[in-house]
């Protein structure tokens, strides 16, 4: 801010002719202006200087303005008494100025300081937790917290620091390296983890990775470590993934139901169901109960009544092929039928059948209209009965016999056959059917075919009976075995079943009909299983569970060359986890119990939970924390991954 006499020498520097007009400015102007700055007539600028003016004189001194121009022109007046407080002020703002000018930069150099010593501390405390990651990555986590410099180094800071650590050591062990998000899963430390991520995007590798990691990185022994999978040929792969970075040092890789079978090392036949190697085992089973139902005196009026009201198309189907028969009954009516085999093909003639029963009768394993090429199309013979992959009988029975073109082509199946080592044909027609009779026939084909080095041997009525009373299972047995397959899953009692269904109310007569005839069947499925010495894979994981619960956790399996005992595993690792039923869960509850320490990591995609109709439920994923509770946070990946981690305890 300027100072009053610097304001005067302004003004009078304005007022131009001095010698003519001096008298003017100081005796009409000046106390014009005193009198009334704004009115008075003065240029814009001349204004502005004389409001500053009136700001920064005294009363007195404004009152006493015409003299102080004067004496300022004249040289006689170098300061006022208002314009030397304000350089004392202006002096005390300077050195206010300079002192904050110096505390700021003290201040800098305190925090450049402190910068420079906050870097050095970070990195020391970097080299720590990377000299710890590498020496002891499970125990790293105490490296921070806690420590006095933890405020160095954030949460997130210290995760992307595992992960990055993770990272640069997968692309050395791996043969293939981990992205971000599986190296992430991989990094977890401690506590139970569950991992959810999309189809594709490398969930087994993962789970694979973290084995190897927990194994190579982190010292933990084989024998401590056991991943877990739910078909064999998921299991083969981890296996065989395991190997190529851990040579014979593998950890224990099994099913769930190869472990409850080397927790219990049944007695009994195990049944089971398996398509997709001609296995139908449990299938069969109860299917025997349910056609012995079918038959009884008791049980046949309540399905008929609940046939008819829901599945009238199946008890049709039941009357058709006579299967409530008795068995000397339903084999006569079976035999007679004139275009199915007893086997169930069915067949293009009455001499087909006459054959087809007769090899089915003597043990006989044929292919009915198995395809052989022949130049560039496909031959299918009547009957095939190989004795490996380069030879075996043929049957053909001509049935056109007479017809030249028929005849012909006749002709040159007999030379096909001819010229085909290791093979050889067997051919009857019509007329020897009718010259010999259907028993003779039959006689004359036996003999035919252990001459041609086929083993023969009738089986008994009995034999044949159990045979063919296996048949597709229709809409009720599938009904059926649903609701045993669920109960079982459930492991309830047929005395708790009997209670819930008694206290249920049906919404339908059908429904009444059901529960009625499925307590029954239930029941003798149980009694036939024990009576039998056969046992299924869940009655098989229940008894495992209820040996863990009792303490026994020692397991061995193939032949005693794989031992091992859950109570001293530190992880368990469990792929496709969508995939978890009750059983399955309770066992590793049971495992818990007994070995309150062990952590589980478990991979799954509740997109995936294809295994519904085998009894799994995907609630066990998607609400992770409610079964193993104490969550310590989630956190979603930037796209495939999704991982929540609990601490250890169920």
């Amino acid at each position: 801010m300027a100072l009053a006499v610097e304001l005067l020498d302004e003004l009078i520097a304005r007022w131009h002719n001095w010698e003519s007009s001096g008298t003017h400015y100081l005796e009409r102007l000046a106390p014009a202006i005193v009198r009334s700055p704004e009115s008075a007539n003065l240029t814009p600028q001349e204004k502005k200087i004389v409001r500053e003016l009136q700001q920064l004189l005294s009363a007195d001194e404004w009152q006493d303005l015409p003299r102080l121009i004067a004496r300022r022109r004249a040289g006689a007046l170098n300061a006022l008494k208002s314009d030397g407080e304000r350089v004392r002020m202006r002096a005390l703002a300077e050195q206010q100025r300079e002192e904050r000018e110096r505390e700021l930069e003290r201040l800098e150099q305190e925090r450049l300081d402190e910068e420079r010593a906050r870097a050095e501390r970070r990195a020391a405390l970097l080299h720590r937790l990377k000299s710890a990651l590498g020496a002891d990555f499970l125990g790293a986590d105490r490296y921070l917290v806690g420590d006095a410099d933890s405020s160095l180094l954030t949460s997130v800071e210290f995760d992307q620091l595992k992960i990055d650590f993770v990272r640069a050591w997968s692309r050395r062990e791996l043969p293939q390296a981990l992205d971000n998000e599986q190296a992430a899963a991989v990094a977890t430390a401690s506590g139970d983890t569950l991992v959810i991520a999309r189809a594709g995007s490398g969930k087994t590798t993962t789970l694979v990775g973290r084995a190897i990691f927990l194994q190579k990185q982190c010292q933990v022994r084989a024998h401590e470590l056991m991943l877990v999978a739910f078909n064999k040929k998921a299991a083969d792969e981890i296996k065989a993934r395991l190997t190529t970075s851990l040579g014979d040092q593998l950890p224990h890789v099994m099913t769930f139901h190869a472990l409850a079978h080397a927790l219990v090392h049944p007695e009994e036949q195990l049944i089971y169901d398996d398509p997709g190697n001609d296995q139908l085992g449990l299938s069969r089973e109860l299917q025997s109960v349910i056609d012995e139902h079918i038959r009884s005196g008791t049980r046949a009026e309540q399905i008929k009544g609940l046939m008819l009201a829901h599945f009238r198309e199946d008890w049709e189907r039941i009357i058709a092929g006579r299967f409530h028969l008795v068995m000397d009954e339903l084999l006569s009516y079976r035999r007679a039928l004139p275009s199915e085999s007893l086997r169930g093909e069915l067949v293009k003639s009455f001499g087909e059948r006459v054959i087809a029963n007769t090899l089915f009768e003597h043990g006989v394993e044929y292919q009915y209209e198995r395809s052989f090429r022949w130049g560039g199309a496909h031959y299918r013979p009547d009957f095939a009965v190989p004795f490996g992959s380069t030879g075996g009988v043929v049957i053909e029975y001509f049935g056109m016999e007479g017809d030249p073109d028929y005849d012909a082509m006749s002709q040159s199946k007999r030379e096909f056959w001819r010229d085909r080592p290791g093979w050889k044909l067997l051919e009857f027609s019509p007329r020897e059917l009718a010259r010999l009779g259907e028993e003779r026939f039959a006689q004359e084909l036996v003999r035919q075919l252990r001459a041609g080095g086929v083993h023969c041997e009738r089986r008994t009525e009995e034999e044949i009976w159990s045979l063919v009373r296996v048949r597709a299972v229709d809409r009720f047995t599938e009904a059926m075995r649903t609701f045993v397959s669920r109960a079982r899953k459930a492991d309830i009692t047929i005395e708790a079943l009997a209670e819930k269904v008694e206290a249920h109310i049906p919404c339908s007569t059908s429904e009444r009909l059901f529960l009625a005839v499925a307590v029954s069947i239930y029941g003798d499925y149980a009694q036939r299983l024990r009576s039998s010495g056969k046992e299924d894979f869940d009655g098989l994981m229940w008894r495992s569970v209820k040996l863990v619960r009792g303490r026994q956790t020692g397991f061995t399996r193939d032949r005693q060359r794989e031992r091992g005992d859950l109570a001293r595993l530190r992880f368990i690792l469990v792929d496709e986890f969508q995939d978890l039923a009750p059983s399955f869960f309770e066992l590793l509850a049971a495992v818990r119990s007994a070995n309150p320490q062990v952590q589980m990591f478990c991979v799954g995609d509740d997109w995936q939970a294809i295994n519904g109709f085998a009894g799994s439920e995907v609630r066990f994923l998607r609400s992770f924390e409610d079964y193993f509770p104490n969550a310590l946070h989630r956190m979603t990946a930037r796209s495939a991954f999704q991982v929540t981690e609990t601490s250890a305890g169920f």
